[in-house]
């Protein structure tokens, strides 16, 4: 590849350079391409038409030998109450109960006041 300088001078670019310029306007071009989408994550791109609603009832649970963990059952209502926007709540129930076996530190701690 070969160009023209002011001076009437021609230069020769070597082929790393012209790799890098390809490169360099590749990436600029795939940039704008990057940028679009939505400006937030979501697990539902769709809002639910005017008019019309979605309900669900859900729950998870978990524990460890200390405690169990439960949430649900929770509520989760959407609805599209004007265009292109949907209204969305939660109604959360969860708890936490610690398992009957008391649970035991192996570790003797140290209770003495500081100075």
């Amino acid at each position: 590849m070969t160009f023209r300088c002011s001076a009437g001078r021609t230069r020769k670019i070597n082929g790393n350079c012209s790799r890098r310029i390809v490169f360099f306007v590749l990436i600029l071009a795939a940039s704008t391409l990057w940028g679009q989408g939505p400006p937030f994550q979501t697990d539902d791109p769709v809002p639910v038409d005017l008019h019309h609603y979605e309900f669900y009832i859900f729950g998870s649970a978990g524990g460890t030998p200390a405690e169990f963990d439960f949430t649900g059952p929770a509520f989760e209502f959407n609805w599209g109450a004007i265009p292109r926007v949907q209204l969305h709540a939660i109604l959360p129930i969860g708890g936490i109960f610690p398992s009957i076996i008391p649970f035991t530190c192996l570790v003797e701690l140290d209770r003495t006041p500081s100075a």
